[in-house]
Formats: structure tokens, sequence, C-alpha cells
């Protein structure tokens, strides 16, 4: 269980996954409390739920996460547009702060509203900093790879 505490994100969410399909609830409850890894009261812990996209092109894996310095992350994405031909996804997103997505290779680059931005890829997620100064549009976040 102490693995599955120090794995990224995405290998949590796949731990938990095969966690929960294997096992009743209740005995997924009594490993965590039995471990100590149970919350305590006021703290907690999101999972992000995104689909997956795979680009047929070149198998690469897609999974939009959404600005993480929100509560609700994937509210901020409005709409997701992947394009097979050009390898590229472009994300409406309504909101500033940290953009992230899961990408299963580096992007080649990555632009806002058509300028092209500094992005960092760290274990397989992509990571972009939004202003947002027209709040009345979407940012559209293009992802080249």
């Amino acid at each position: 269980m102490e693995q599955w505490k120090e794995s990224n994100s995405f290998e949590r969410s796949r731990n938990l996954r095969n966690l929960y399909g294997t096992r009743e609830k209740a005995q997924a409850v009594e490993v965590f409390r039995k471990h100590g890894n149970l919350l305590k009261p006021f703290e907690y812990e999101l999972l992000t739920v995104s689909p997956v996209i795979i680009l047929t092109k070149n198998l690469l894996q897609f999974a939009p996460i959404g600005l993480v310095n929100m509560l609700n992350s994937g509210g901020a994405l409005e709409w997701v547009i992947h394009d097979d031909d050009k390898s590229s996804v472009s994300a409406g997103v309504g909101g500033c702060g940290e953009m992230r997505v899961f990408a299963s290779e580096k992007p080649v680059s990555c632009t806002i509203d058509g300028i092209g931005v500094d992005f960092s890829y760290d274990h397989h997620m992509v990571m972009i900093q939004i202003s947002w100064p027209n709040s009345l549009n979407l940012s559209v976040i293009k992802y080249v790879f």
C-alpha cells in the first residue's frame, strides 16, 4: 500500500482502479484503515477522471486534466478536439492557472490562442501556465506532437 502513496498520480489512479475492480468496497476501506491511509476530518484528496484520447497516427495517448489550481479542475475545459492528421489536440479553457494534461509523449510545441508558449513535461504530464487577459472568451490551447 505504501507503493500506492509514493507513485505518481497516473499510477495511483490505475492502482486505485485495480483495487476497486478486484475487491469489495468494504475490503478496500479495511486496507486503508489498516495502513493508516484514511484522510483526517476536513482533509480531502481529489481525483479527476478524464477519457484518454488516442491519436492513431502515432498511437499517442492524451487525457486533459484541466486547471489544477481549481477544485473542479476538469470544469474549466469547455471542449477538446483532436486532429489525427496533424498529430494535435486543441482545448477550449475558461480560467487561468496551471493547465495539465497527460500525454504519453512530449509535445513538439504548445500554443495559447495561436501564440507559442513555454511548457514543461515531467512524468507524462504537460504543464502550461494560462493567464486570462480576456474573461469573455475561452483560451484555445493547442498541443502538437
